[in-house]
């Protein structure tokens, strides 16, 4: 039946009228159900007593309680704790961010806003997710015809990329999840949604859900279903107990929201160590074990143990004994093994802790070559290069004073060498007085060692050489070995001659140093002689002609050429004796090449003047008439008188003769 007012008429069963009528039954709609939240593990399972891990507190872990809602009729996505179907403007969501998207008050939110040309995406306000299982992120997209495009989901950590994941191809409307696998860390994250690829204004989120806690009270307007906490799994919580409430909201689209609370309480418990101050012994002296603390617990639950080293509690009274000096931590833990996280640091000190006095003359000059000059003679002590025995019976005079208002123990002391070289021989002694409790003070002497007498050297006799055969220098000349001598050690001896010694005198400098640095010199002389002849080869003999109109050749017209010439150091000069005018015939003529150590070699070129030029006749006699002898018809050549012809030559004219 439905809602309305009805007459009921009531009859038995033969039909007889009552004698009363039932009339105006009225029923009315029921009023409509508002959905209820379900909530589990509330409180979570945790230990909510928790020790403290520092002075301010303790970080806290514990899995949230999870909360659902249930209405009349079944809503995908009502099993989870954060739910949003977009259906109020998007200006009314301060604590988003959106770009290219449009709330547009239909319960789903539209893609691809026209203007801009980045991808859309919008990011939700910062929430708490628990990702130890993996965590499911779902949403319902409505898809327009010929659409396709990609959702990519990435968890941001104050703008820090965790993780990232896509799913391609979306071309069909309905339900995508993509779940944080539990790789990432369980947190407080932004989760941003980002869109990419050919979709437009015909693509929408209708809703999504997933279990979530959000972390800010004033960005719950516009998402129907939330839970909200006042504390966060892993946020650092005071001593003392702290009530952590978590409250989940359902909002419908009209009338009052359905608020359900999970509250429950964590405890952290601090742990105080405190020292009894009048109890407080310090030892006596240094090594000594006479010394105590003791301390008390107060914070958390009685009774307390206490531990040196936390690890051995076995300490029931708080009283340790039996301690040295030094600096001790000593922690308190209570019946619920909750520690002090600061333990209490307490220092004992030697009572006896002022040093003794000692002194010593601060320098000490010895002549004398090593340490072994130290004796008990010259400097109180001989040397010692490790710790002495105990002089304190013999060290006190009016040079060396030691004191201590308690016991003198010991006084002893060490030599150490402290020069960087034997001169002078620096050692610094150190004198060392212990009291009986150990307290010590040193004093320094510096004893200086010097050894100022020079050694002593005489060199061989000077050395006298030839150049060495094809050189102009000496090599590997014996110069001999000097003889040397010290008061204390002779360290080095050596000399400054070159690798190779050149033609005269050369100065060898000797020096010879002891083992103090002091030295002496001596001089050598070392004279280098060449005695190889230069070399010298002549050029070519030469013939020449006798210059026009001269029986002789100038020098000027000769061309002799050069002589090779060689020297195994240098060569000083190359001289001839040849004339000024050669004669005719063979002329020899002697070349001379000299070093530069006047050693001299010669050769000799021949120049041969040859006369090329032809006498000349003046004029011939006079023709000669004569008659022929008596009785002949011929003139015998005695009877003819032919007379001289005049002749020149520019040498002389050898012979005259005619064919008569």
């Amino acid at each position: 039946m439905i809602a309305g007012t009805y007459s009921l008429t009531v009859t038995d069963a033969n039909s007889c009228a009552p004698d009363v009528i039932v009339t105006d039954v009225i029923i009315t709609e029921p009023a409509v159900q508002a959905c209820d939240i379900i909530i589990n593990d509330c409180p979570p399972l945790f230990n909510n007593t928790i020790c403290a891990d520092s002075d301010t507190g303790s970080i806290v872990s514990w899995i949230p309680p999870s909360f659902s809602y249930a209405c009349c009729t079944t809503v995908d996505g009502d099993d989870y704790s954060f739910y949003m179907d977009f259906n109020l403007p998007e200006s009314s969501e301060v604590c988003w961010e959106y770009n290219r998207v449009q709330r547009i008050g239909s319960n789903n939110l539209r893609l691809w806003q026209s203007s801009g040309t980045s991808d859309p995406y919008f990011m939700a306000p910062l929430q708490y997710i628990e990702t130890s299982s993996g965590l499911p992120i779902n949403m319902e997209l409505i898809v327009g015809s010929g659409q396709n495009f990609n959702w990519t989901l990435e968890v941001l950590d104050e703008n820090i990329l965790i993780h990232s994941q896509t799913i391609s191809g979306i071309t069909v409307d309905g339900l995508r999840t993509i779940t944080i696998p539990s790789s990432v860390p369980s947190g407080s994250y932004n989760l941003k949604f980002i869109f990419s690829g050919t979709g437009n204004n015909q693509c929408y989120v209708d809703r999504m859900y997933y279990d979530a806690t959000l972390l800010q009270d004033n960005c719950s307007d516009g998402i129907n279903f939330v839970v909200t906490s006042t504390h966060t799994p892993g946020d650092l919580l005071g001593l003392g107990d702290t009530s952590v409430t978590y409250t989940a909201t359902y909002s419908p689209s009209s009338g009052d929201p359905v608020i359900l609370t999970c509250d429950f309480d964590i405890n952290v418990i601090g742990v105080n160590t405190s020292e009894t101050i009048l109890d407080h012994v310090d030892p006596t002296c240094f090594g000594e074990n006479n010394g105590s603390i003791t301390v008390s617990g107060s914070g958390g639950l009685a009774p307390y143990s206490y531990s040196l080293d936390k690890i051995d509690y076995s300490n029931t009274s708080g009283i340790f004994n039996g301690l040295s000096a030094g600096v001790y931590n000593i922690y308190a833990k209570d019946s619920q093994e909750c520690v002090d996280p600061s333990p209490i640091e307490v220092t004992l000190v030697v009572l006896d802790t002022e040093n003794p006095d000692i002194t010593a003359p601060t320098l000490l000059n010895i002549e004398g070559c090593d340490e072994n000059n130290i004796t008990t003679i010259i400097a109180r002590y001989p040397f010692s290069s490790i710790p002495s025995s105990n002089i304190k019976d013999t060290y006190i005079t009016s040079d060396y004073t030691a004191s201590d208002d308690e016991t003198i123990a010991s006084i002893t002391y060490i030599d150490i060498i402290t020069s960087d070289s034997n001169y002078p021989l620096v050692v610094t002694r150190t004198y060392t007085i212990t009291d009986s409790c150990g307290n010590t003070e040193s004093c320094t002497q510096k004893i200086t060692i010097t050894d100022n007498i020079n050694p002593t050297i005489s060199c061989s006799v000077n050395v006298a050489v030839n150049v060495d055969t094809g050189t102009c220098v000496a090599t590997a000349v014996a110069l001999g070995i000097p003889s040397t001598d010290d008061n204390c050690s002779v360290d080095t001896v050596t000399n400054n001659a070159p690798t190779t010694f050149p033609i005269g005198d050369t100065t060898v400098t000797w020096t010879v140093t002891d083992t103090s640095g002091n030295t002496e010199t001596f001089t050598q002389i070392i004279t280098v002689s060449d005695n190889v002849s230069p070399l010298i080869t002549c050029a070519a003999d030469v013939s020449v002609n006798v210059d026009a109109g001269a029986c002789t050749t100038d020098a000027t017209n000769v061309t002799l050429g050069t002589p090779t010439t060689n020297d195994n150091c240098s060569v000083a000069t190359l001289t001839n004796d040849a004339p000024a005018t050669f004669p005719i015939g063979d002329t020899t003529v002697t070349w001379t090449v000299t070093d530069g150590s006047n050693n001299t070699a010669t050769c000799t070129q021949i120049v041969t003047v040859v006369d090329n030029i032809d006498p000349t006749f003046v004029s011939c006699a006079a023709p000669v008439s004569v008659n022929v002898d008596a009785g002949v018809c011929t003139t015998d050549a005695t009877n003819v008188t032919q007379g001289t012809p005049t002749t020149n030559d520019n040498c002389s004219v050898a012979t005259l003769t005619n064919d008569a």
